[in-house]
């Protein structure tokens, strides 16, 4: 039996990908000389190192980037981010060829309907499911699954920045270095397939150029 930890990085950004990390062991004793907890309480630097030390040890490591251009395209079609992430868990779940159990951290106020709908995956050798508010911090295997997400996620907006020679910050609202990102998308139209376009914090930054240009006519 492989033990399954799944959690995600990026949810709440308006730039860049949203990265779903997958981290298993077919025994949690393997993970107790690591330094394992919610990726959010560790530095970039504790992360980075115990991630290295993780992939060397997990039975199963897996991942996947979910592109902003994607979500924009899945988000323009009426699917919203929580059924966005089930469709890739169930693609990351179904290359898993043991019995498993899986925990997973909710990314839905309700976390029995995330349960009943993973049930509905129809998938045979998936032989428990707990679905938490916090598994990143209650489970150890879905702490290793949340640093595996946040230290890709992070590579990749590194990646990006470097690609477009830009500063982007970490890609979440509050963060100026990347509300000045958008500003200059929006007004360049450059880089708009990075940014979540149906984001609130998108469109507020919108009406704010969009009134800042008003009142210079205006003037």
């Amino acid at each position: 039996m492989i033990i399954i930890g799944v959690d995600e990085a990026g949810r709440g950004s308006v730039v860049g990908p949203m990265v779903m990390g997958l981290a298993g062991v077919k025994d949690l004793k393997k993970l107790e000389n690591l330094d394992i907890r919610d990726s959010k309480e560790m530095s970039k630097e504790e992360r980075e190192k115990v991630f290295e030390d993780l992939i060397k040890i997990l039975d199963y490591y897996d991942y996947v980037i979910i592109e902003a251009k994607v979500i924009n395209d899945m988000m323009s079609k009426n699917i919203n981010l929580t059924n966005i992430e089930l469709k890739f868990l169930r693609e990351l779940l179904e290359k898993i060829e043991d019995d498993f159990e899986l925990y997973l951290d909710s990314f839905s106020i309700n976390k029995e309907k995330i349960r009943q709908i993973i049930e509905n995956f129809g998938i045979k050798n998936l032989r428990k499911i707990i679905v938490d508010f916090d598994a990143d911090k209650k489970y150890k295997i879905t702490s290793a699954a949340s640093i595996i997400a946040k230290v890709i996620r992070d590579r990749e907006i590194r990646k990006l920045e470097e690609e477009l020679n830009i500063p982007i910050g970490s890609g979440y609202p509050h963060d100026e270095r990347t509300r000045k990102f958008i500003e200059y998308a929006l007004r360049n139209r450059k880089y708009l397939e990075y940014i979540r376009k149906e984001w609130q914090t998108v469109d507020k930054i919108r009406e704010e150029l969009f009134q800042t240009k008003l009142t210079q006519f205006i003037k």
